[in-house]
């Protein structure tokens, strides 16, 4: 049963990062620059041949969901290595995974 597993890594988050969980925008502005890049090659092959610009569109922001979730996918194995055994993987810094998660002022709906 996930049940288990799903309260031993909320566990592990809680200790290594405290309560209040953010992430990063690195990935959300790669996604936004290779988004726009891909809407602007689209939009100029619409221009010139309706195909072949709606064929180009479609494969290429299939082909970013794809790498921008396996990237994201990457990460999150890295991030709980680091949570679980405490081991950096190769390729990151300890810096860079203990910043993953920062602490998020609570936010309240009555404050003055």
């Amino acid at each position: 049963m996930a049940l288990p597993g799903v309260g031993r890594s909320a566990q592990l988050i809680k200790k290594t990062w405290g309560e209040s969980v953010g992430k990063g925008l690195s990935l959300f502005v790669v996604t936004l620059v290779a988004g726009l890049a891909g809407a602007a090659i689209t939009f100029m092959l619409v221009m010139a041949n309706p195909w072949l610009g709606i064929a180009f569109g479609l494969l290429y922001f299939l082909l970013l969901a794809t790498v921008i979730s396996t990237l994201d996918g990457i990460f999150k194995i890295a991030l709980y290595r680091y949570t679980t055994w405490n081991v950096v993987p190769v390729g990151y810094s300890p810096e860079l995974l203990h910043q993953a998660f920062v602490a998020r002022e609570k936010k309240s709906w009555f404050a003055k």
